[in-house]
């Protein structure tokens, strides 16, 4: 009897992980439908609605669990480089970033605004590996080192200041994090709804541009305004159109954008559905009831902030992205260090068994 009872007790939970995993492929196929079809209305109604929500529970979560550093007070370093995202954003308090206003040295620091990202990597890959000042100090030092070298290059640039917090954020780090819980829970539906995720991308980018991709008057009037940067990056990067080029083309018609913003649409929208499906795997709902009326208090006012002036919601509510993002650096670093470990294991295993 005793021996049965750890099958008994973890039976329901391989159910319920098999669950999950079933619910994840339907909503890849969701996302993808919808990505295909309504691209530029998906990725603004999902970042608006499913975002500020996702960013409030998951930064609740994170808190609960120390943010994955390994001393108890290393949190608070990295509170303070998520809010300095704040400073360099535009439209919060005037047109111009809160910096700007300052006069003197809020214009020289507002030229490291490419680098935040960067440092905030470095040092919460610093936390999370060791805990004693000197070798912090050391890391920290090196990671300056880095930076000054490579600052203002053009790759530099483009991957901390545009794709680290975007595409790296919603998209690769999903993926990884899918692949770390199908390999540690040896789950065969978890492969498969990774393998799904990764051709649900490439169909968004491979599939041919046609006219049923349609697009609301209100979101011609937003989509351009919020997302033409990071758009047209992309399209330069990977879209096969010149730089000079890509900031002025016809985001919502050239047949090259529009793949784009389907992958943008599909990437954003299942890295939002795919947390909330996974509340009762991590449990990120098991909170104090007054921090619960909190978070849904402060959603439905970015809610009001975004429908009633989406620029200006995207302007305010760009503390909790840009926030989460770098609170989430330490997740990052284990779930990689964790699939490394992962990968090793079952390639010694393989090697035994031959």
């Amino acid at each position: 009897m005793t021996a049965a009872i750890p099958i008994i007790t973890a039976y329901p939970r391989v159910v319920n992980a098999t669950r999950v995993d079933q619910l994840n492929l339907a909503l890849v196929a969701i996302s993808l439908a919808a990505a295909l079809v309504v691209p530029f209305d998906l990725f603004l109604l999902s970042y608006a609605i499913l975002g500020p929500l996702h960013y409030l529970t998951e930064i609740s979560w994170l808190h609960d669990r120390d943010y994955h550093v390994s001393g108890r007070r290393d949190w608070i370093l990295l509170w303070l480089l998520g809010l300095a995202g704040f400073v360099f954003t535009p439209g919060v308090l005037g047109a111009e970033p809160i910096l700007l206003q300052v006069p003197g040295l809020g214009a020289l620091l507002y030229g490291l605004r490419f680098d935040i990202a960067f440092v905030a990597l470095g040092v919460a890959l610093t936390l999370v590996v060791t805990q004693k000042t000197g070798a912090r100090v050391a890391l920290i030092l090196l990671m300056l080192i880095t930076l000054q070298i490579n600052r203002g290059g053009p790759l530099f640039t483009r991957i901390f200041a545009v794709y680290l917090t975007t595409i790296v954020h919603v998209f690769v780090f999903t993926g990884l994090f899918m692949l770390l819980g199908a390999l540690k829970g040896k789950s065969r539906s978890g492969l498969v709804t990774v393998f799904a995720f990764l051709v649900a991308a490439l169909v968004t980018t491979l599939a041919p541009a046609v006219d049923y991709v349609t697009i609301s008057d209100w979101g011609r009037e937003n989509y351009g305004a919020a997302f033409h940067s990071l758009t047209a990056n992309l399209l330069s990067d990977f879209g096969g159109v010149r730089a000079d080029r890509a900031f002025r083309v016809d985001l919502f018609s050239h047949p090259k954008a529009i793949p784009v913003v389907r992958f943008l649409a599909f990437a954003y929208t299942y890295h939002y559905l795919n947390w909330f499906s996974k509340t009762s795997i991590i449990g990120w709902h098991q909170i104090p009831t007054s921090r619960g009326v909190a978070i849904l208090a402060i959603w439905a006012a970015s809610l009001g902030l975004y429908f009633s002036d989406y620029a200006l919601g995207l302007s305010w509510l760009f503390l909790l992205s840009f926030g989460h993002v770098v609170l989430e650096f330490p997740l990052n670093f284990r779930t990689v260090h964790g699939l490394f470990g992962e990968l090793r294991t079952r390639l010694a295993s393989t090697n035994v068994a031959s």
